[in-house]
């Protein structure tokens, strides 16, 4: 299956559309979408936008270089109205983006002919006991991700826009993650984000950290006091993790902090606490995160705070997941979820053998997952036929079973998500 879209739309056509653009170097043309990458601020946009207006909307789709400063966003949804558009940075004049179209019954996407956003496990490995980690992720084999296959994957990418050294376990752990971090900077990286616990006793690291070139930090504090912390993360120290902040901080007051705190029946009770310490410690946002756990033992009582009533009885989560729900999943489009062994999914609820309904994981996508990507090549995986035909059926009100399931859905606000604090 090919995905470059190059002879559908006929050049005369283009030139039809668009008569001010050059007669070469001829932008990637689809069967039911025009791609253009070009610095189109070059050309007139009022013209062509008239044009667009009179076809429909899967007939052009323009893909826009803009510098930032010429037109906001608010213009730009006027120019193309209805038409889905993927904004990017300014990039070289002439430099044109591998791309393909997934279409769907209700939506059509346009995207990158590889994701422009990657989490990368640089480990597994967790100093903590976490409750919903245990259950969920404790038969895994752990292990680290060296930095030269590190290196070899970042560079198979390319214009990412988000990078999140974080899957499971905790990525301070790894000896190498400055490294990590400051490659990844180094090869184009727009962002570079991790997550961490903070149970370190390594002033050293905290310092490397500090002075990385690290775009944000989340530290999961589940907990406002040393009574409650403890009780869901098991072994941890929440004077430690304080002082670490502090010290973060301290050393560099610019440094991105987000305090996630995943409520549970154990700290319900301290939502506003947490809220009052998170700014004290000069974080600059606080994240709500839905507890993803299959066992109701330790849901909040509050359901407000619960991601869904999950049953321990796994035969009624069938009537769970036959309720019908229709969503675009940006995570299976333009993402991948790249495990410590090289391990590819497309997102962390389709990942792994850890699942405890892995019943309905197994036979659900296809069955070359998961790919691995040392030894197969980004490109390769990426545009499979089955991979591909994995993330045209989010756009068919088709996904896998498991997706209904997850509560990352586009249309599921959780109750407080993030909260800007600073």
């Amino acid at each position: 299956m090919k995905y470059d879209f190059i002879d559908n739309f006929s050049q005369s056509r283009l030139l039809e559309l668009c008569p001010k653009l050059p007669s070469t170097n001829v932008p990637i043309c689809g069967n039911k979408a025009l791609i253009l990458d070009y610095g189109l601020y070059k050309y007139d946009l009022s013209e062509i936008s008239q044009k667009m207006k009179s076809e429909t909307v899967s007939d052009i789709v323009i893909r826009i270089s803009l510098p930032k400063e010429a037109h906001s966003k608010e213009k730009m949804k006027e120019i193309f109205h209805s038409i889905y558009y993927h904004t990017f940075k300014l990039k070289k004049e002439n430099t044109f983006l591998k791309l393909h179209i997934i279409e769907g019954k209700n939506f059509s996407w346009i995207t990158n002919a590889l994701p422009v956003n990657l989490v990368i496990e640089p480990t597994n490995a967790c100093n903590l006991n976490c409750i919903g980690c245990r259950e969920v992720y404790g038969t895994d084999k752990q292990g680290f991700m060296k930095f030269e296959d590190f290196k070899r994957v970042l560079l198979q990418f390319k214009d990412i826009d988000n990078l999140t050294l974080f899957c499971r376990g905790d990525p301070l752990l790894h000896p190498d993650i400055n490294e990590f971090i400051n490659f990844a900077k180094e090869a184009g990286c727009k962002t570079v984000n991790t997550s961490t616990n903070f149970n370190i006793e390594n002033d050293s690291l905290i310092k490397k950290i500090a002075a990385s070139k690290l775009d944000s930090l989340v530290v999961g504090l589940d907990g406002a006091s040393s009574e409650t912390y403890p009780s869901f993360r098991k072994g941890g120290n929440f004077k430690l993790v304080v002082s670490n902040i502090v010290k973060l901080k301290k050393l560099n007051p610019n440094c991105k902090l987000i305090i996630q705190f995943m409520p549970n029946k154990f700290n319900e009770h301290e939502i506003h606490k947490i809220k009052a310490l998170s700014k004290k410690l000069g974080a600059d946002f606080l994240r709500f995160r839905i507890l993803n756990s299959f066992n109701n033992d330790f849901l909040p009582k509050n359901p407000l705070y619960r991601w869904e009533q999950l049953c321990k009885d796994p035969s009624e989560i069938d009537a769970l997941i036959s309720k019908k729900r229709k969503f675009v999943c940006t995570e299976a489009l333009n993402s991948l979820h790249i495990l410590w062994n090289g391990d590819i999914y497309p997102c962390c609820t389709l990942m792994g053998n850890y699942n405890p309904i892995s019943s309905y994981n197994r036979d659900l996508f296809p069955k070359k997952f998961p790919y691995n990507i040392f030894t197969s090549s980004a490109e390769e995986i990426w545009m499979d036929e089955d991979y591909f035909n994995l993330r045209q059926s989010f756009l068919k009100d088709s996904p896998v079973k498991l997706c209904s399931l997850c509560n990352l859905e586009s249309k599921r606000k959780p109750p407080g998500h993030t909260i800007r604090l600073n």
